[in-house]
Protein backbone atom coordinates (compact mmCIF):
# COMPACT_ATOMS: atom_id res chain seq x y z
CA UNK A 1 0.00 0.00 0.00
CA UNK A 2 2.87 2.36 0.91
CA UNK A 3 4.60 1.59 -2.38
CA UNK A 4 1.41 2.43 -4.33
CA UNK A 5 1.00 5.71 -2.42
CA UNK A 6 4.63 6.58 -3.12
CA UNK A 7 4.12 5.94 -6.85
CA UNK A 8 1.01 8.14 -6.92
CA UNK A 9 2.90 10.95 -5.19
CA UNK A 10 5.77 10.61 -7.67
CA UNK A 11 3.33 10.75 -10.61
CA UNK A 12 1.72 13.91 -9.25
CA UNK A 13 5.11 15.53 -8.65
CA UNK A 14 6.18 14.58 -12.17
CA UNK A 15 3.04 16.14 -13.69
CA UNK A 16 3.62 19.31 -11.64
CA UNK A 17 7.18 19.62 -12.94
CA UNK A 18 6.17 19.07 -16.55
CA UNK A 19 3.22 21.50 -16.27
CA UNK A 20 5.51 24.49 -15.66
CA UNK A 21 6.47 24.49 -19.34
CA UNK A 22 10.21 24.02 -18.90
CA UNK A 23 11.66 21.28 -21.08
CA UNK A 24 13.57 18.69 -19.08
CA UNK A 25 15.27 15.43 -20.00
CA UNK A 26 14.46 12.31 -17.97
CA UNK A 27 17.74 12.61 -16.12
CA UNK A 28 16.84 16.20 -15.13
CA UNK A 29 13.44 15.03 -13.87
CA UNK A 30 15.11 12.18 -11.98
CA UNK A 31 17.47 14.60 -10.27
CA UNK A 32 14.68 16.98 -9.23
CA UNK A 33 12.47 14.16 -7.94
CA UNK A 34 15.28 12.25 -6.23
CA UNK A 35 14.46 9.11 -8.24
CA UNK A 36 16.46 6.86 -10.51
CA UNK A 37 16.34 7.56 -14.24
CA UNK A 38 14.76 4.14 -14.86
CA UNK A 39 11.98 4.92 -12.33
CA UNK A 40 11.23 8.22 -14.06
CA UNK A 41 11.18 6.50 -17.46
CA UNK A 42 8.59 4.02 -16.13
CA UNK A 43 6.45 6.84 -14.72
CA UNK A 44 6.66 8.75 -18.01
CA UNK A 45 5.64 5.65 -19.97
CA UNK A 46 2.72 5.00 -17.60
CA UNK A 47 1.43 8.59 -17.79
CA UNK A 48 1.86 8.62 -21.56
CA UNK A 49 0.01 5.32 -21.82
CA UNK A 50 -2.88 6.76 -19.80
CA UNK A 51 -3.06 9.75 -22.16
CA UNK A 52 -1.92 12.32 -19.59
CA UNK A 53 1.42 13.09 -21.26
CA UNK A 54 2.50 13.37 -24.89
CA UNK A 55 5.93 13.24 -26.49
CA UNK A 56 7.40 16.44 -27.93
CA UNK A 57 10.67 17.20 -29.63
CA UNK A 58 12.30 18.48 -26.43
CA UNK A 59 10.67 16.03 -24.00
CA UNK A 60 7.24 15.22 -22.59
CA UNK A 61 4.42 17.77 -22.32
CA UNK A 62 0.91 17.66 -20.86
CA UNK A 63 -1.43 15.96 -23.32
CA UNK A 64 -4.46 17.61 -24.90
CA UNK A 65 -6.63 15.32 -22.77
CA UNK A 66 -4.95 16.62 -19.62
CA UNK A 67 -5.45 20.22 -20.70
CA UNK A 68 -9.13 19.58 -21.47
CA UNK A 69 -9.54 18.08 -17.98
CA UNK A 70 -7.89 21.16 -16.47
CA UNK A 71 -10.20 23.47 -18.44
CA UNK A 72 -13.20 21.87 -16.71
CA UNK A 73 -12.08 23.29 -13.35
CA UNK A 74 -14.17 26.34 -12.45
CA UNK A 75 -14.93 27.14 -16.12
CA UNK A 76 -17.33 29.98 -15.26
CA UNK A 77 -14.80 31.85 -13.13
CA UNK A 78 -11.94 31.20 -15.53
CA UNK A 79 -14.11 32.32 -18.42
CA UNK A 80 -15.20 35.66 -16.95
CA UNK A 81 -11.69 36.40 -15.66
CA UNK A 82 -9.84 35.44 -18.86
CA UNK A 83 -9.93 38.81 -20.64
CA UNK A 84 -9.74 40.85 -17.44
CA UNK A 85 -6.43 39.43 -16.22
CA UNK A 86 -4.88 39.66 -19.70
CA UNK A 87 -5.88 43.30 -20.04
CA UNK A 88 -4.52 43.90 -16.55
CA UNK A 89 -1.21 42.20 -17.44
CA UNK A 90 -0.80 44.51 -20.44
CA UNK A 91 -1.80 47.59 -18.43
CA UNK A 92 0.63 46.78 -15.61
CA UNK A 93 3.25 45.30 -17.97
CA UNK A 94 3.76 42.47 -15.51
CA UNK A 95 2.50 38.92 -15.01
CA UNK A 96 -0.97 38.60 -13.47
CA UNK A 97 -2.36 35.46 -11.83
CA UNK A 98 -5.83 34.40 -10.74
CA UNK A 99 -5.90 32.31 -7.56
CA UNK A 100 -8.71 30.41 -5.83
CA UNK A 101 -9.14 28.65 -2.51
CA UNK A 102 -8.09 25.02 -2.38
CA UNK A 103 -8.62 23.83 1.16
CA UNK A 104 -6.53 26.01 3.46
CA UNK A 105 -4.29 27.13 0.58
CA UNK A 106 -4.62 29.22 -2.58
CA UNK A 107 -3.83 27.75 -6.00
CA UNK A 108 -3.15 29.46 -9.35
CA UNK A 109 -6.13 28.93 -11.68
CA UNK A 110 -4.86 31.06 -14.58
CA UNK A 111 -1.80 33.09 -15.52
CA UNK A 112 -1.53 36.03 -17.96
CA UNK A 113 1.76 37.29 -19.34
CA UNK A 114 1.87 40.77 -20.94
CA UNK A 115 2.74 41.24 -24.57
CA UNK A 116 5.40 43.78 -23.53
CA UNK A 117 8.76 42.06 -23.45
CA UNK A 118 11.09 42.23 -20.45
CA UNK A 119 14.42 40.48 -20.13
CA UNK A 120 13.33 39.30 -16.67
CA UNK A 121 9.78 38.08 -16.07
CA UNK A 122 8.14 36.77 -12.87
CA UNK A 123 6.05 33.63 -13.43
CA UNK A 124 3.72 31.49 -11.31
CA UNK A 125 2.48 28.49 -13.27
CA UNK A 126 -1.13 27.30 -13.26
CA UNK A 127 -1.53 24.76 -10.47
CA UNK A 128 1.09 26.37 -8.23
CA UNK A 129 -0.03 26.24 -4.61
CA UNK A 130 0.46 28.99 -2.05
CA UNK A 131 0.31 27.64 1.48
CA UNK A 132 -2.01 29.52 3.82
CA UNK A 133 -0.19 32.73 4.68
CA UNK A 134 2.56 31.95 2.18
CA UNK A 135 2.15 34.97 -0.08
CA UNK A 136 0.13 38.13 -0.61
CA UNK A 137 -2.69 36.33 -2.47
CA UNK A 138 -2.95 33.56 0.13
CA UNK A 139 -3.06 36.13 2.94
CA UNK A 140 -5.76 38.12 1.12
CA UNK A 141 -7.83 34.91 1.01
CA UNK A 142 -7.11 34.23 4.68
CA UNK A 143 -8.06 37.79 5.65
CA UNK A 144 -11.60 37.20 4.37
CA UNK A 145 -12.16 33.81 5.95
CA UNK A 146 -14.04 33.48 9.23
CA UNK A 147 -12.56 34.40 12.59
CA UNK A 148 -11.91 30.74 13.48
CA UNK A 149 -9.82 30.19 10.34
CA UNK A 150 -7.81 33.36 10.96
CA UNK A 151 -7.26 32.41 14.59
CA UNK A 152 -6.00 28.93 13.64
CA UNK A 153 -3.60 30.46 11.12
CA UNK A 154 -2.19 33.07 13.50
CA UNK A 155 -1.87 30.50 16.27
CA UNK A 156 0.44 28.52 13.99
CA UNK A 157 2.08 31.62 12.52
CA UNK A 158 1.84 34.63 14.91
CA UNK A 159 3.80 36.69 12.36
CA UNK A 160 0.77 36.59 10.00
CA UNK A 161 -1.44 38.70 12.27
CA UNK A 162 -0.05 42.04 11.08
CA UNK A 163 -0.28 41.12 7.36
CA UNK A 164 -3.85 39.83 7.78
CA UNK A 165 -4.86 43.03 9.57
CA UNK A 166 -3.30 45.15 6.78
CA UNK A 167 -5.07 43.13 4.08
CA UNK A 168 -8.42 43.56 5.85
CA UNK A 169 -7.93 47.28 6.45
CA UNK A 170 -6.52 48.23 3.02
CA UNK A 171 -8.29 45.68 0.84
CA UNK A 172 -4.94 44.78 -0.77
CA UNK A 173 -1.52 43.51 0.20
CA UNK A 174 2.02 44.01 -1.14
CA UNK A 175 4.82 41.65 -0.11
CA UNK A 176 7.61 39.42 -1.31
CA UNK A 177 6.30 36.33 -3.08
CA UNK A 178 6.91 32.68 -2.13
CA UNK A 179 7.88 32.33 -5.82
CA UNK A 180 11.24 33.72 -4.64
CA UNK A 181 12.69 36.60 -2.66
CA UNK A 182 13.42 38.33 -5.95
CA UNK A 183 9.67 38.53 -6.75
CA UNK A 184 7.19 41.01 -5.24
CA UNK A 185 3.45 40.32 -5.27
CA UNK A 186 0.52 42.76 -5.11
CA UNK A 187 -2.83 41.06 -4.48
CA UNK A 188 -6.48 42.07 -4.11
CA UNK A 189 -9.52 39.87 -3.38
CA UNK A 190 -12.38 39.20 -5.79
CA UNK A 191 -15.43 39.41 -3.52
CA UNK A 192 -18.97 38.29 -4.23
CA UNK A 193 -22.10 40.22 -3.28
CA UNK A 194 -21.88 38.88 0.28
CA UNK A 195 -18.22 39.90 0.66
CA UNK A 196 -16.98 36.30 0.38
CA UNK A 197 -13.79 35.58 -1.54
CA UNK A 198 -14.36 34.11 -4.99
CA UNK A 199 -10.72 34.44 -5.93
CA UNK A 200 -7.83 36.86 -5.84
CA UNK A 201 -5.80 38.53 -8.56
CA UNK A 202 -2.12 39.29 -8.09
CA UNK A 203 0.50 41.17 -10.05
CA UNK A 204 3.95 39.59 -9.92
CA UNK A 205 7.02 41.72 -10.60
CA UNK A 206 10.75 41.16 -10.21
CA UNK A 207 11.69 43.04 -7.05
CA UNK A 208 14.08 45.22 -9.08
CA UNK A 209 10.98 46.64 -10.85
CA UNK A 210 8.64 46.58 -7.85
CA UNK A 211 9.11 50.15 -6.64
CA UNK A 212 5.74 51.89 -6.82
CA UNK A 213 3.87 48.67 -7.68
CA UNK A 214 1.05 49.77 -5.36
CA UNK A 215 0.07 52.45 -7.89
CA UNK A 216 -1.75 49.63 -9.69
CA UNK A 217 -4.12 49.02 -6.74
CA UNK A 218 -7.06 51.01 -8.21
CA UNK A 219 -6.68 49.10 -11.48
CA UNK A 220 -6.63 45.72 -9.70
CA UNK A 221 -9.67 46.66 -7.60
CA UNK A 222 -11.55 47.76 -10.72
CA UNK A 223 -10.80 44.47 -12.53
CA UNK A 224 -11.64 42.44 -9.40
CA UNK A 225 -15.06 44.10 -9.26
CA UNK A 226 -15.54 43.49 -12.97
CA UNK A 227 -14.77 39.77 -12.54
CA UNK A 228 -17.17 39.53 -9.57
CA UNK A 229 -19.91 41.32 -11.51
CA UNK A 230 -19.53 39.09 -14.57
CA UNK A 231 -19.41 35.96 -12.42
CA UNK A 232 -22.62 36.94 -10.60
CA UNK A 233 -24.34 37.60 -13.94
CA UNK A 234 -23.14 34.26 -15.32
CA UNK A 235 -24.29 32.41 -12.19
CA UNK A 236 -27.77 33.99 -12.38
CA UNK A 237 -28.09 33.00 -16.03
CA UNK A 238 -27.12 29.42 -15.20
CA UNK A 239 -29.66 29.32 -12.35
CA UNK A 240 -32.41 30.65 -14.63
CA UNK A 241 -31.53 28.07 -17.30
CA UNK A 242 -31.78 25.24 -14.77
CA UNK A 243 -35.18 26.52 -13.53
CA UNK A 244 -36.59 26.65 -17.05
Amino acid sequence: MTEISSTVVSCVQLLELISDGRRRRPRDLAEELGLSRSSVQRLLSTLEGRGLLARAEAGHVLSTRMRVMADRIMPALRGVAFNAIRELADDCRETVVLLVDDGPDAVVLDEAVPTTEHSVRARLAVGTRQAAGGGAAAIVHLAHRDVAARTRATRRRPDLAEAIARAREQGWLLMRSPAGAEVTELAVPVLDEEERVLASIAVLAPTVRAAGLERHVPLLVSHARRIARLHARSTRRDDETRVH
